[in-house]
């Protein structure tokens, strides 16, 4: 079986050999290959004889197919032997043409180089001309720019000028030649870098020079802008009522300024041109002379600010001329519009030269300003006398106080004289505002203020501190108010007064304003106590007629609630308790003054109580009051019904208690020291006391009251009691115990008896 199928591959693989395409088996190793294994086979079975003739069998077919396939291209390979013969014949042709070629080529080589060598001469020529043209080029070069330095010079652009010196330095290394024009040039430039030196000096000096009246013109051009942004902020304020509490310069005013203000303020670069100084710079940090740069420019700087800053002289320590200069507003303004410029001309150079610059703004300012502020300060204490003009100075000084603000310098010492001209205005408004007082209170009449007509009784009502329940239709004219035209006229004074302080701490006093306004309400309370209040302590040293003092009593009742309003007032404008000290003294005075009209009445009472002559003894009964009954009657009833009769009511009923009662103890002691009391002058001492009390009963403001003790009548009810027990004659009901209290509780044991014991037939 084995050897079957060892048969069978054998078989197989010849036949894969017989099958393959015969040219492809010679053409290549495979045939050996193939036929190696098979061999191999044959060998190891010893059937090679079979092998044998299966391979001569395969060779014969071989054969026959080889020359079958020859035969087959034969005609291919005649036609190819054909191509090959007439290419021969095309190549020996073209042999022929190329030796043709071959001649041309050597004699065209033989002209090229022929013409390469001229080329190499004529380029020999082109360089030494193109040598000659930069040579040229560079001689005009350096000969136009030595003339254009000099007309730099001679423009004064010596920056420029310095840079073409420069150049012509670098241009001459670049010369392999010496010209003679060329060492001419050479020795030159340093004069004329010694020449740029010099001028650029002399023309910094005088550019500088030019700049004096360019600070004024610059600093009154910022006071205006300055002016005129104040009154938008304010007049955005009215319309936005969010931002009334903020000021000019602050953080939110400064972030909506170009909401309400198309232009802000103006630059001082439209105004004064650096160029010059920073050429000058350039120039001497390109010269390497920085140094003489900076003491040249220090210096001048220095003898500008005197120039400029004159008749103020910072070496200077009294200054006597700058003193009497500043004494006129306008050039007190010429000043600091001068010294506004200059401040920010010297900030800008310090920071665009901050190496160069001796003295720093900040240092120069607090030179500065240390010496301005002592003469501005005695200025304000000293010289300025009127209102118009310390408000013009607080106007000048606040903006400039913002301008500093703005630029970041320090403005503290400004400030200051802020507050001293505020401190220095209420100096000068209280004394005005008193002045006025006087003024009106010497034309004041004394008596209640009559109105004729609506129009001026709103303009009064509007104005004053006075309260009035009724509507204006429930109002009959003519109408007498309770006080006098001082009250009204002070009212409107007061109101004016507190205006005005609003208005002049208004755009200005931004800082520690709790000090400020302590200080506003110190003022208000001032001019309230120094001029109104003092005004009527001074008065109850004087002589005054009972009319005077009514009608003083009721103005300072007046006055008092007026401190309280305005008290309560300032208490919600500044958010804080403030309870002004004129309150108190408002109050002393008119308790003081409620004692002179005691004092005066009790005088009045005693005049009139000298004149008491009861007869006491006498049998004759009067069929009318005593004539002294009648002239105390008629004095109290003329007192209170006329000077007094617009006193409040706690005041008129004080005064009438107390006049009554002076009488009451007058009658009781008169009655009580004589030794005999008759019937008929009972009777009499009965008639008059029945008309007194008539009196008190007309004058009694508490009569729609219905009250008994509390009343006028109780101030007789002893001497009643007293009249009573005498008509009776007796003690029986007196010792009736009931009775007693009932009739007779204000009359003593001893009392009762005495006049008992005094009673006569």
């Amino acid at each position: 079986m084995a050897d079957t199928a060892d048969t069978q591959d054998t078989i197989k693989q010849l036949t894969l050999v017989k099958d393959a395409d015969p040219m492809s088996l010679l053409s290549s190793n495979n045939y050996l290959e193939q036929l190696v294994p098979i061999i191999k086979t044959h060998l190891k079975e010893n059937t090679v004889k079979d092998l044998v003739a299966e391979l001569i069998s395969e060779n014969e077919r071989k054969d026959d197919e080889l020359v079958a396939a020859v035969s087959e291209k034969e005609e291919s390979i005649n036609i190819a032997a054909s191509e090959i013969a007439e290419i021969s014949t095309d190549a020996a042709s073209m042999n022929d043409q190329i030796k043709d070629i071959g001649g041309h080529l050597a004699k065209t080589s033989n002209l090229t180089f022929e013409k390469k060598f001229q080329l190499l001469a004529l380029k020999k020529d082109i360089n030494k001309i193109q040598e000659s043209e930069i040579l040229l080029n560079k001689v005009l070069q350096v000969l136009e720019l030595t003339d254009r330095t000099h007309t730099l010079i001679k423009e004064n652009k010596f920056f420029s000028a310095l840079k073409n010196l420069n150049d012509l330095n670098a241009l001459d290394k670049d010369f392999d030649r010496d010209f003679q024009f060329l060492k001419n040039i050479n020795e030159s430039i340093p004069i004329l870098k010694n020449l740029i030196k010099n001028e650029s000096i002399s023309l910094l000096k005088r550019d500088l020079g030019t700049l004096d009246s360019k600070f004024g013109s610059f600093g009154e051009e910022y006071f205006n802008a300055y002016a005129s942004l104040i009154t938008r902020w304010e007049e955005f304020k009215t319309q936005r009522k969010e931002y009334e509490r903020f000021k000019i310069n602050s953080p939110v005013e400064i972030s909506l300024r170009s909401s309400y203000v198309q232009n802000e303020l103006p630059h001082i670069s439209s105004f004064i041109k650096f160029t010059f100084i920073y050429d000058t710079h350039l120039i001497f940090q390109t010269l390497g002379e920085d140094e003489i740069l900076k003491y040249e420019l220090n210096s001048e700087l220095s003898r500008r600010r005197e120039k400029v800053f004159y008749p103020f002289v910072p070496s200077d320590s009294k200054n006597l001329a700058f003193q009497e200069y500043v004494k006129d507003n306008e050039k007190l303004l010429s000043f600091m519009q001068k010294l506004t410029g200059y401040l920010i001309f010297y900030r800008t150079i310090c920071a665009r030269l901050p190496e160069t610059i001796a003295i720093n703004m900040n240092d120069l300012w607090e030179n500065l300003s240390a010496k301005i502020c002592t003469h501005l300060r005695n200025l304000i204490l000293n010289e300025v006398r009127e209102i118009p003009k310390i408000t013009e100075i607080k106007r000048m000084l606040g903006i400039f106080c913002l301008i500093l603000e703005r630029y970041d310098m320090n403005h503290d010492q400004f400030y200051s004289l802020l507050i001293i001209c505020y401190k220095k205005y209420t100096q000068l408004a209280n004394f005005a505002f008193t002045n006025e007082f006087v003024h009106s209170a010497e034309d004041d009449d004394s008596m209640p203020m009559s109105i004729y007509d609506a129009k001026l009784y709103k303009k009064i009502t509007s104005v004053c501190w006075y309260d009035d329940d009724r509507s204006l239709d429930q109002i009959k004219f003519p109408l007498t108010l309770p006080f006098s035209t001082i009250y009204p006229m002070a009212c409107a004074q007061v109101r004016n007064y507190m205006t005005q302080q609003n208005a002049f701490l208004k755009e200005y006093y931004k800082y520690d304003t709790s000090s400020v306004n302590r200080m506003s309400v110190e003022n208000i309370d001032n001019v309230l106590l120094n001029a109104i209040n003092n005004y009527y302590v001074r008065k109850l040293k004087d002589s005054l007629t009972r009319e005077e003092l009514s009608q003083n009593l009721i103005n300072l009742e007046y006055f008092l609630i007026m401190s309280k309003e305005i008290s309560q007032d300032l208490s919600e404008v500044y958010e804080m308790n403030i309870s002004l000290k004129a309150i108190e003294a408002f109050s002393k005075t008119r308790k003081d003054t409620e004692q002179k009209m005691m004092d005066f009445v009790d005088s009045k009472m005693g005049d009139l109580l000298e004149l008491i002559d009861w007869d006491w003894t006498g049998h004759v009964v009067n069929s009318e009051p005593t004539f002294f009954i009648r002239d105390i009657s008629d004095f109290l009833q003329n007192l209170f019904n006329s000077a007094l009769l617009k006193l409040p009511l706690s005041v008129k009923t004080l005064l009438l208690f107390r006049a009554f009662d002076l009488i009451a103890k007058e009658f009781w002691g008169n009655m009580m020291e004589q030794p005999r009391i008759t019937r008929a002058a009972v009777a009499n001492f009965d008639r008059d006391i029945c008309y007194i009390e008539a009196v008190t009963k007309e004058l009694n403001p508490s009569r729609d009251q219905n009250t008994s003790r509390d009343s006028l009548q109780s101030m007789f009810v002893k001497l009643r009691q007293a009249i009573n027990l005498l008509k009776q004659g007796n003690l029986n009901e007196y010792q009736d115990q009931s009775k007693r209290l009932k009739y007779f509780d204000q009359l003593k044991a001893e009392e009762a008896y005495s006049l008992i014991n005094k009673l006569r037939i």
